[in-house]
């Protein structure tokens, strides 16, 4: 029988696992040498970094960064035929093609695929003293920025909404953005215009200046990916190499900030480390182009044709912006668009998804009505949701595996989640909760039930040696479960302190603070030399199957616990044979990982005080995402909440 309705579904929207850089077998010959314009700014931080880690190189493009201060340069060093490639703003595209330029974009590299006024890397920041506290009082007051580029757009059509000119400001001239945070330091200017890291820095030279605005949006600051259109025509092979590059340095720039930052820093002279960490977090680096991204396109173009533009035609976006190239890459590629899951499916554009849908699946709420026969339960009743919806009749059902049913659905994949007031649900997929149990902290037994799942086939024991390879929510679930279950030693590896932190708070005998493939020499010490009984995976590279191969001892066991689309990169399965190592998967969960599951956290065996991050009501949904997407090295999970 039916539950008809239960309130107050709650759904972690996310909940993370690193997952590292993904690879691709390497091409036959030396691959071409290309080059591209880019910016001396966060914008273009995926290019540093895609460079810095040899990630275009593997996707068949040796890249040379010619890098610059505005995008007039940018343009023209596309002009003069000096680059291939032209990294630049939408503005600064928008206003060449508009100009006769044959430009045509075939990538995003800065971007925020769930909107249409991405604008946060933008600021107004002031001065102590300038009597300036919005906007309004920017009259008469001297402003620093670079004309003609992206600042000074934003500018524009912040006075404008505002019922202000542009003349009401006197406008000074500052083309190096590292130049404006002296200018505003020294009293020549009382605010500046600009993007990041120099907003920050800004702020950092000049004590005690403020933001007056970020963001707001008044527009799409996205940077794009650019070729001529002759490229187009020659070599469209070589541009999808390249895109497909762009998806990969995208995805480790995303899951790997603050090494990011540290490749920032070693092209870009002068950059305060600090500060920079404090910058990247109000920048987005999403390669996927949404239905959003091309608004954000037309938007932009609408602004520009009434303040900069002058009797000009609009241009057809979709004759400029070429979509096949990422559209393409995430086909070939889903494994850099992965942490992207939850985004896509909200952004309409998951191809796994049966839409209309609503989401959510790690999920927990209150019972408001049942319907007849239904037992066990009652109304007001706290419950947990197994959201693996089986069919209960296919082979793998009759045997007790509906995690492997031949026609299963996952509640808010395939089936109504629970990102709503009210949702109507078989009772059998329904466990009821100690009412002390706080909701929002009861969504990670999901979690934890899938965590017990894996270390079951894997076959965790009493004084088995454990290595848990990232430490996000899952992993570090992993570490606690494996201490309670008696292993020793267990080994968090992560390469984020505070989360090694949690994962000592967790029992971890030994954390090590170091990417997974830089941490074998220490598992091996302090293991005395032998290696590990058991390595799991809560990190999701291919990185991690072959470095876990040197982790383990002779008979050693691997749990291949997260999802990972990426292919393994020259992988052998000799150590398999010589070392009889053991790959063992898990998928989801099983009802008998529900109960043990629920007891762990509601006797505080397993404490997951700290694992939610924010809590968001149902209202601020797309506020959720866009924090996700803005800051995943601080998030171990959100929460929606459609009580509040």
């Amino acid at each position: 029988m039916d539950a008809k309705k239960w309130l107050a579904a709650l759904s972690a929207v996310a909940a993370l696992a690193a997952a590292g850089c993904a690879q691709q077998p390497p091409v036959a010959q030396q691959p071409p040498v290309m080059e591209a314009v880019i910016g001396n700014n966060f914008g273009h931080l995926p290019m540093f970094v895609g460079v810095e880690k040899g990630l275009f190189q593997k996707h068949g493009v040796d890249l040379k960064l010619k890098v610059v201060n505005t995008g007039t340069d940018m343009v023209n060093s596309m002009h003069k035929n000096e680059v291939q490639f032209g990294d630049m703003s939408v503005t600064t595209f928008l206003k060449a093609r508009h100009a006769g330029a044959p430009f045509l974009v075939v990538g995003m590299i800065m971007n925020d695929a769930t909107t249409a006024f991405a604008d946060q890397p933008l600021a107004i920041v002031a001065r102590k003293g300038s009597g300036i506290a919005k906007v309004e009082d920017l009259r008469g007051k001297r402003v620093g920025l670079a004309r003609e580029q992206t600042s000074d757009e934003y500018f524009k059509m912040v006075l404008a909404r505002r019922g202000m000119k542009y003349e009401d400001v006197t406008i000074e001239n500052i083309m190096a953005p590292p130049a404006l945070g002296p200018a505003l330091a020294e009293g020549r200017v009382d605010a500046v215009v600009s993007w990041e890291p120099y907003n920050v820095m800004a702020m950092s030279r000049a004590p005690d200046s403020y933001e007056v605005l970020r963001g707001g949006g008044h527009l799409s600051y996205m940077m794009i990916a650019t070729v001529h259109d002759p490229m187009l025509q020659d070599d469209p092979r070589l541009i999808q190499s390249f895109v497909n590059g762009l998806a990969a340095a995208s995805h480790y720039t995303r899951q790997h900030r603050a090494e990011a930052v540290e490749i920032f820093a070693k092209w870009v002279p002068g950059v305060n480390l600090e500060v920079a960490r404090k910058a990247i977090q109000h920048i987005s680096f999403d390669p996927r182009m949404s239905r959003e991204s091309l608004r954000a396109f037309e938007n932009a173009q609408n602004d520009l044709l009434k303040l900069t533009i002058k009797n000009a035609r609009p241009l057809t976006i979709t004759d400029v912006v070429l979509t096949r190239f990422t559209e393409a890459a995430q086909k070939a590629h889903p494994e850099y668009f992965s942490d992207h899951t939850d985004l896509s499916i909200y952004t309409g554009e998951h191809p796994g998804v049966r839409y209309p849908v609503v989401m959510g699946h790690e999920s927990t709420g209150v019972i408001d009505s049942l319907g007849e026969g239904v037992s066990g339960l009652t109304s007001g009743q706290h419950v947990l949701i197994n959201p693996i919806i089986a069919c209960g009749q296919c082979d793998q059902c009759v045997r007790g595996a509906g995690n492997l049913c031949r026609n299963a659905g996952l509640f808010g994949r395939e089936v109504e989640g629970s990102l709503s007031q009210y949702v109507k649900l078989s009772s059998r997929y329904l466990y009821a909760l100690p009412p002390r149990l706080p909701l929002d902290a009861a969504t990670l037994i999901e979690t934890l039930a899938t965590v017990r799942h894996a270390q079951h086939r894997v076959g965790v024991s009493t004084a088995e040696s454990v290595v848990v390879l990232g430490q996000g929510a899952a992993g570090l679930l992993h570490t606690r479960l494996a201490v309670l279950t008696g292993a020793r030693p267990v080994i968090a590896v992560s390469r984020t302190r505070w989360k090694l932190d949690m994962a000592e708070r967790m029992g971890a005998h030994h954390i090590i603070e170091a990417p997974v493939e830089k941490a074998v020499e220490e598992v091996r010490r302090f293991t005395s030399g032998i290696g590990a009984d058991v390595v799991i995976d809560a990190a999701g590279s291919a990185e991690t199957l072959r470095t876990a191969m040197d982790m383990l001892r002779p008979g050693g066991r691997f749990s291949a616990f997260a999802v990972s689309h990426e292919t393994v990169r020259g992988f052998s399965t000799f150590p398999l044979y010589f070392g009889e190592i053991s790959i063992i998967g898990s998928r989801a969960l099983v009802p008998q990982d529900m109960a043990p599951s629920i007891d762990l956290v509601a006797s505080g065996k397993v404490d997951v005080s700290g694992f939610v991050t924010a809590t968001y009501p149902l209202d601020a949904t797309a506020e959720a995402f866009r924090e996700y997407e803005a800051n995943p090295g601080k998030i171990l999970r959100i929460v929606i909440d459609s009580r509040a």
